[in-house]
Order: structure tokens, then C-alpha cells, then sequence
């Protein structure tokens, strides 16, 4: 049998908030102010009831009135950061959606007690969301959509906190009760609902961008694929043993659920992949890296060589790195975003977004297959969910309704 240690728990400090905390059984518990007494008992406290609890932490009361919305916070950041990222270890976006959704929770209720934290506090926060205005992007003030997907994030920690032990089982329930605003029943700022990009805008900016990003937008045209599964087409998912190739990405949005997801490529778009294919099985088929590099060698080799000075030269070798490094990069949705705002910009024609390259998938799908196909191609559990995607074919209901008188 392994012998238990007799090592006790170090109170540590975290400098950038000197605050005080003490790690057991793989969790943070934040102590107070460093170097006050109510932090040195409070460790005392905690170390003595896990250590009475046989090294376990199911019965530390950590919902005193010491225990604080930032103390929640705190640790709930730290479960996110492992729970929401990819098999490969890199992060998912949602992460930056939980740091943006908290931070006014930090600033209006970071001192207080978590267990105070009721209803009319998450109804204070939303209407103190509801006045938050961003200079650059939300000059009028969140969206209504935005903000019942900030407050469902603050949900989302105290219900985290109810399920480790460290709230009472039932705060979260109270805060569930707040419904979410409603269209047209409140003053926040309403979004004109995303529509499919047509053909002729998708075509019109195909070439101002570089030839990866191009063959993106065409890929999520044909296939209705999510921005982050083309960027991350690889050769090991890619099954070419059939005339239809079958892409299985490997990391996908509902990978977390268990679910694998199935892309089948046509002719088109196979002819689209087989110029990007490589040798390297986990390289990505379309990379920054890769696409600047090709780049630069088309301008080098019409470049008269009286124009290459030394400075230049240096420059080239100071940038230049390994092989595997350049190919293992990709694009980030960001990326991708930006390419393809600057394209729509140069042609002057209004800005849109690759998920509306999906609608337009989902949209043409559905009119000419229904709404199943639709929705095995696109990959929704749910038929309601394709709804979202697919436009209503209103021409047809026009017809009828004519036909009908």
C-alpha cells in the first residue's frame, strides 16, 4: 500500500492579486488578503478540515462569507481552461466568451459572498450589460442576443460552483428562474438576422484573396462546412479510398458530446483539395505560413535581381524557418474573418462572414434535397437547428399561394 505523505499543504501567494491560497487535492482555495491574520486561520481552517476529512475536500467550508465571487471565478478559470479545449490541447474560442462574460461580474460582485449572489444581484447585471457600450464595435450598446449569452455564462459558473460543493444547491436555482430577455420586450439593441451570402458576392471577391483563403470559400460553399473545420483539413482525416473522399475532422463542435462528424466532398471540391494536398499527413492543407512563402517566391522570381539589396537578403533569412514549422500553421477564424472583410472592402461590395458561406450551403441543400439532407450534411443532431441555417424558400410559398387564390 502507498504510504500517505506527511507533508502538509505550503501557503502560497499569488503576487499579481496578493492574495493567499492553498492547493488540495488538485483545487485552489483562496485564503485572504497575504500576510493578514484572517488569511493565515482561514489556512489553518482548511488545512485542519482536510486533513480531518481524510485528504478530501467534499466537506471544506468554502461557502463562508470568506468565500467570494472571485474566489468562484478563480476557480471555475481554472476547470475551464482544461475542460474547454481540443483533443490537441489548443483552447476553443469559448474561452474567450467566458473572460469577456465575467469580467463584469469581476468588477460589479468580486468582493462579495457567492452565496449572496441572487436574482435581483444577475438582474443588476444584465441591466449593467444593457448600458455597456464598446467604442469600436457596439457604439449602441450589446445586442440582446449578446447579453443573454453573457448572463448564461454567469449561470453557467454558479451552476459549476453548485455542482463542486461550493455553493448551496439551492442558489443556482434561483438564478435559473431569470428569464432571458425576450424580442421586442426590452430595450437592447436587436440584430438583423445573418442572411446566406449570394454566388455572385462569394465569386466577385475570389480574386483579391490569396489562393488558400480562396479555396476555403469555395470548400464551405460546396460542402457548408464550419470555418474551423476546413482550416483544419489534414491528409490523416481525409479517406480517398472511395470516388466520394470522406473528411472526419478530428476536432469539431460537438466532438464534446460524442459525436463524430462526417463530411463527404464531391468532384468539385475534391478537384479543389487535390491542389493543396502534401506529403506531411498532419500538415494542414492551408496555411498562412505556406501561402505568404508562395508569396514572396512569385514577387522574388519577378523581381530584377539589381532590386534584392543585402538588407533584404538578411531579412529573408532571419524570417525563414523550419519546414515542420510552417506547415503545421493554420487559420485562425479571425484570420479567415479578416481576409475576407478586406476582400469585400476592395470590391466594395457589403461585408460578410464565412458562417454565412454555411447558410448558403444549407439553403441551396435544403431547396433542392429537403430539410433532412440538409441537416445530415451540415451536421445537426436536430432538425430545429438547420431551421436556423436554411432560408425559407419564399418563391415557393408564393407560388402556392397563388395557385390557391
Amino acid at each position: 500500500m502507498a504510504s500517505v505523505s506527511n507533508t502538509l499543504p505550503k501557503h502560497c501567494r499569488h503576487k499579481a492579486r496578493n492574495l493567499g491560497y492553498v492547493l488540495l487535492s488538485g483545487k485552489i482555495f483562496y485564503t485572504g488578503r497575504w500576510g493578514s491574520s484572517e488569511s493565515n486561520t482561514k489556512y489553518e481552517r482548511l488545512v485542519a478540515e482536510w486533513l480531518s476529512n481524510g485528504r478530501q475536500i467534499q466537506q471544506l467550508t468554502n461557502d463562508t462569507p470568506s468565500f467570494r465571487v472571485d474566489d468562484l471565478i478563480a476557480q471555475f478559470w481554472i476547470h475551464a481552461k482544461q475542460w474547454y479545449q481540443y483533443a490537441d490541447g489548443t483552447q476553443t474560442r469559448e474561452l474567450v466568451n467566458i473572460r469577456i462574460a465575467l469580467q463584469p461580474l469581476h468588477d460589479l460582485y468580486g468582493p462579495t459572498n457567492a452565496c449572496d449572489f441572487a436574482p435581483p444581484q444577475l438582474k443588476a447585471l444584465r441591466e449593467h450589460l444593457l448600458h455597456s457600450t464598446n467604442q469600436k464595435r457596439d457604439a449602441d450598446g450589446l445586442c440582446r442576443n449578446v447579453i443573454n449569452q453573457r448572463i448564461g455564462i454567469v449561470k453557467r459558473v454558479f451552476r459549476w460552483g453548485v455542482e463542486e460543493g461550493m455553493l448551496p444547491t439551492d442558489l443556482y436555482h434561483g438564478l435559473a428562474a431569470v428569464r432571458i430577455l425576450a424580442a421586442g420586450r426590452t430595450r437592447a439593441r436587436e440584430t438583423a438576422p445573418v442572411k446566406p451570402v449570394t454566388e455572385a458576392d462569394m465569386r466577385t471577391i475570389l480574386p483579391f484573396v490569396s489562393p488558400h483563403i480562396a479555396a476555403m470559400i469555395q470548400l464551405q460553399w460546396l460542402t457548408g462546412m464550419r470555418p474551423g473545420e476546413v482550416a483544419r483539413m489534414r491528409l490523416r482525416d481525409l479517406d480517398t479510398s472511395q470516388t466520394t473522399w470522406i473528411y472526419t475532422p478530428q476536432m469539431h463542435k460537438t466532438q464534446h458530446l460524442g459525436k463524430v462528424r462526417t463530411i463527404p466532398l464531391g468532384s468539385q471540391a475534391r478537384e479543389i483539395v487535390k491542389q493543396f494536398l502534401t506529403l506531411d499527413r498532419d500538415a494542414y492543407f492551408f496555411s498562412p505560413a505556406r501561402s505568404q512563402a508562395a508569396r514572396r517566391t512569385i514577387a522574388r522570381a519577378n523581381r530584377k535581381q539589381s532590386e534584392i539589396s543585402r538588407w533584404q537578403i538578411a531579412r529573408d533569412a532571419a524570417n525563414r524557418r523550419s519546414p515542420r514549422e510552417r506547415l503545421n500553421e493554420l487559420y485562425s477564424s479571425v484570420n479567415y474573418r479578416q481576409a475576407i472583410s478586406r476582400a469585400c472592402a476592395k470590391v466594395g461590395i457589403p461585408n460578410w462572414s464565412p458562417n454565412q458561406l454555411r447558410h448558403s450551403a444549407a439553403t441551396r441543400i435544403r431547396k433542392q434535397y429537403g430539410l433532412e439532407f440538409a441537416r445530415i450534411l451540415l451536421g445537426h443532431a436536430s432538425a430545429t437547428t438547420t431551421e436556423i441555417y436554411a432560408e425559407v424558400d419564399k418563391q415557393k410559398a408564393i407560388e402556392i399561394a397563388e395557385e390557391c387564390g
